[in-house]
């Protein structure tokens, strides 16, 4: 089983919970994997999880797009965003199993959408909204016959999203709400709500991990769920679940180094925004997504992963920017 067990998180629960065109970016939180590095047939099946800490890096890069052309725009060349998203991670075992994590994100996002009847273009960058997490790895089970070995790892983990971002955008809101939410007389498409950096508000996560290692195959599931909350402006995002499903195998393995291969299906499933006491028209949000992804291992001190993401179905095409393809890579090492 090599060194799979140490990274098979950043092949499924890249990154944790809601949506609505750039919503779920607000409290998407990178998990790195803290089983024991190189659990193999013949290894220790006692379940702990690494020791000491571990920090890195993860990149989200989304280009969202739209198809639709208003009147007296039909040689426009489109509505879109481009969402560059990098987390610093961060954190360490407080006790045995159970770890604190802290994620701090850096945000770029540029757009090109219409407004008012004209072309309006540009960019928001700054902080988003940390997110902290306390992370329990549960007992190990498995079995070390090499014919037939397996070694199951679950966690669960809670967190709370906090309003470290610049909430400024929502302040759009309610502009387009007195219309439809997009897609108005304006013809827009790109809203505050999907331009914001922060929500103004405190959320809780929920969620959990499972890793299924047998030779010569890995499968990994994970689901988490925010619990969102008013915020700034009057606005609430919708609450969402965040879950995913993947598998993979080991295509080369050299001592301590390791290449794997995987493809994951994941889902994102967010409730109607509220705006005050109403319900926003058109911010429901419902994706799934395939890709492929590659990961090298090297030893128990380091792992990098990179991988793309395609949608096979999104929701609300029509009335909003959807995601066409996402770029992702991560950098995480235990010291």
């Amino acid at each position: 089983m090599k060194a799979k067990s140490i990274v098979i998180a950043a092949i499924s629960g890249l990154f944790v919970l809601p949506v609505a065109a750039n919503a779920c970016d607000l409290c998407q939180a990178y998990n790195p994997q803290l089983h024991s590095a190189g659990v193999s047939s013949s290894d220790s099946l006692d379940g702990t999880a690494s020791k000491g800490m571990f920090a890195g890096l993860s990149h989200r890069f989304t280009h969202y797009e739209s198809n639709v052309r208003q009147d007296g725009f039909t040689s426009f060349p489109g509505q879109h965003i481009e969402s560059n998203i990098t987390q610093v991670i961060a954190g360490g075992e407080l006790m045995p199993s159970t770890v604190m994590q802290f994620n701090l994100p850096f945000i770029t996002r540029s757009y090109r959408r219409v407004v008012d009847r004209s072309v309006d273009k540009g960019s928001e960058t700054g902080i988003g909204d940390a997110v902290a997490q306390l992370r329990y790895i549960l007992p190990q089970v498995g079995q070390s016959c090499a014919s037939d070995g397996y070694t199951l790892h679950t966690e669960v983990h809670a967190g709370l999203k906090l309003p470290t971002g610049d909430s400024g955008r929502l302040g759009e809101e309610h502009e387009e709400v007195t219309a439809l939410r997009h897609g108005t007389q304006e013809g827009s498409l790109v809203g505050g709500d999907d331009l914001a950096l922060g929500s103004g508000s405190f959320d809780p996560i929920l969620g959990a991990k499972a890793v299924l290692d047998i030779d010569p195959l890995f499968f990994s599931a994970h689901a988490a769920y925010t619990f969102r909350q008013p915020g700034d402006h009057d606005y609430a995002y919708g609450g969402g679940i965040d879950w995913g499903a993947g598998t993979g195998a080991e295509v080369f393995g050299s001592g301590a180094s390791t290449l794997l291969l995987s493809a994951e299906l994941a889902g994102e499933y967010k409730s109607r925004d509220r705006l005050a006491a109403h319900e926003v028209s058109g911010s429901e949000d419902r994706r799934i997504f395939l890709g492929p992804q590659l990961t090298y291992v090297a030893g128990e001190s380091l792992s990098l992963a990179t991988g793309i993401d395609f949608p096979l179905y999104t929701e609300s095409a029509a009335d909003s920017v959807v995601p066409h393809y996402r770029l992702n890579a991560s950098l995480v090492g235990r010291f």
